[in-house]
Protein backbone atom coordinates (compact mmCIF):
# COMPACT_ATOMS: atom_id res chain seq x y z
CA UNK A 1 0.00 0.00 0.00
CA UNK A 2 0.99 3.52 -0.27
CA UNK A 3 -0.42 6.79 0.68
CA UNK A 4 0.36 10.16 -0.63
CA UNK A 5 0.77 12.95 1.44
CA UNK A 6 -1.66 15.90 0.46
CA UNK A 7 0.32 18.13 3.21
CA UNK A 8 2.42 21.34 1.85
CA UNK A 9 4.59 21.81 4.56
CA UNK A 10 6.02 25.58 5.38
CA UNK A 11 8.86 24.10 7.35
CA UNK A 12 11.28 21.48 7.21
CA UNK A 13 9.84 20.43 10.65
CA UNK A 14 6.24 20.18 9.51
CA UNK A 15 7.49 17.89 6.55
CA UNK A 16 8.98 16.01 8.73
CA UNK A 17 6.05 15.53 10.71
CA UNK A 18 3.98 15.15 7.69
CA UNK A 19 6.17 12.23 6.38
CA UNK A 20 6.05 10.28 9.96
CA UNK A 21 1.72 11.13 9.76
CA UNK A 22 1.48 9.62 6.03
CA UNK A 23 4.13 6.52 7.11
CA UNK A 24 1.44 6.34 10.19
CA UNK A 25 -1.95 5.92 7.99
CA UNK A 26 -0.15 3.75 5.43
CA UNK A 27 0.63 1.14 8.26
CA UNK A 28 -2.71 1.59 9.83
CA UNK A 29 -4.11 0.83 6.51
CA UNK A 30 -1.61 -2.22 6.03
CA UNK A 31 -2.69 -3.81 8.96
CA UNK A 32 -6.23 -3.14 9.09
CA UNK A 33 -6.29 -5.44 5.95
CA UNK A 34 -4.55 -7.93 8.11
CA UNK A 35 -7.43 -9.79 9.75
CA UNK A 36 -10.82 -9.92 9.09
CA UNK A 37 -13.40 -11.37 10.81
CA UNK A 38 -17.60 -10.89 9.32
CA UNK A 39 -16.55 -9.04 6.68
CA UNK A 40 -14.92 -6.20 8.24
CA UNK A 41 -11.11 -5.43 8.65
CA UNK A 42 -10.33 -5.62 12.35
CA UNK A 43 -6.54 -5.07 13.67
CA UNK A 44 -5.10 -7.76 15.93
CA UNK A 45 -4.02 -6.61 19.15
CA UNK A 46 -0.34 -6.42 18.09
CA UNK A 47 -0.70 -4.48 15.16
CA UNK A 48 -3.06 -2.13 17.58
CA UNK A 49 -0.86 -1.91 19.94
CA UNK A 50 2.13 -1.04 17.19
CA UNK A 51 -0.01 1.61 15.50
CA UNK A 52 -0.50 3.14 19.01
CA UNK A 53 3.16 3.11 19.68
CA UNK A 54 4.09 4.23 15.97
CA UNK A 55 4.76 7.82 16.52
CA UNK A 56 6.81 7.07 20.05
CA UNK A 57 9.06 4.87 18.19
CA UNK A 58 10.02 7.68 15.56
CA UNK A 59 12.62 9.75 16.13
CA UNK A 60 14.21 12.79 14.48
CA UNK A 61 17.98 13.56 14.43
CA UNK A 62 19.54 16.99 12.72
CA UNK A 63 22.91 16.75 11.35
CA UNK A 64 24.69 19.71 8.83
CA UNK A 65 22.96 19.00 5.56
CA UNK A 66 20.40 16.45 6.31
CA UNK A 67 17.69 15.21 8.72
CA UNK A 68 17.31 11.53 9.45
CA UNK A 69 14.09 10.08 10.75
CA UNK A 70 14.48 6.64 12.27
CA UNK A 71 12.24 4.46 13.33
CA UNK A 72 12.55 1.54 15.37
CA UNK A 73 16.18 1.66 15.11
CA UNK A 74 16.40 1.67 11.46
CA UNK A 75 16.37 4.61 9.01
CA UNK A 76 13.02 5.92 7.98
CA UNK A 77 14.29 8.25 5.30
CA UNK A 78 16.58 11.50 4.89
CA UNK A 79 15.27 14.92 4.00
CA UNK A 80 17.97 17.74 2.90
CA UNK A 81 18.05 20.33 5.22
CA UNK A 82 20.88 22.63 3.31
CA UNK A 83 22.45 22.19 -0.02
CA UNK A 84 25.53 20.77 -0.52
CA UNK A 85 27.51 21.46 -3.83
CA UNK A 86 26.81 17.79 -4.72
CA UNK A 87 23.73 17.92 -3.83
CA UNK A 88 23.00 21.18 -6.01
CA UNK A 89 25.00 19.69 -9.25
CA UNK A 90 22.18 16.74 -9.30
CA UNK A 91 19.55 19.26 -9.34
CA UNK A 92 18.44 18.18 -5.63
CA UNK A 93 16.19 20.73 -3.58
CA UNK A 94 15.90 21.78 0.22
CA UNK A 95 13.22 19.49 1.60
CA UNK A 96 14.18 16.46 -0.94
CA UNK A 97 12.90 13.10 0.57
CA UNK A 98 15.65 10.62 0.00
CA UNK A 99 15.76 6.73 0.38
CA UNK A 100 18.57 6.01 3.08
CA UNK A 101 22.08 4.23 1.33
CA UNK A 102 23.08 2.96 5.13
CA UNK A 103 22.84 4.60 8.64
CA UNK A 104 24.92 7.42 8.13
CA UNK A 105 24.30 8.06 4.57
CA UNK A 106 21.49 8.86 2.06
CA UNK A 107 20.88 7.31 -1.85
CA UNK A 108 21.91 9.95 -3.72
CA UNK A 109 20.26 8.88 -7.08
CA UNK A 110 17.04 10.52 -6.95
CA UNK A 111 14.64 11.96 -4.41
CA UNK A 112 11.29 10.44 -4.09
CA UNK A 113 9.21 13.46 -3.04
CA UNK A 114 9.52 16.89 -1.59
CA UNK A 115 7.66 18.00 1.46
CA UNK A 116 7.50 21.32 -0.13
CA UNK A 117 5.97 19.80 -3.22
CA UNK A 118 2.54 21.24 -3.90
CA UNK A 119 1.12 18.06 -5.71
CA UNK A 120 2.12 16.15 -2.52
CA UNK A 121 4.90 12.80 -1.93
CA UNK A 122 4.36 9.37 -1.75
CA UNK A 123 5.26 7.15 0.97
CA UNK A 124 5.33 3.58 2.66
CA UNK A 125 5.13 2.66 5.82
CA UNK A 126 8.21 1.17 5.40
CA UNK A 127 9.85 3.88 4.09
CA UNK A 128 10.05 6.36 0.46
CA UNK A 129 9.02 4.53 -2.46
CA UNK A 130 11.81 2.69 -4.66
CA UNK A 131 12.33 4.34 -8.07
CA UNK A 132 10.23 2.44 -11.00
Amino acid sequence: MTVKCEKVATSLEEGVNNVIETSKLDYAKWTGACTEKSGKAERSDYFQKTLDEFTDKCSVKEGMNYIKVIRDNSVHCFIIKKLTAKNEAKGFKVGDILKPAGWNAPALNKARGNVFDENGFYMNWTGPLYLS
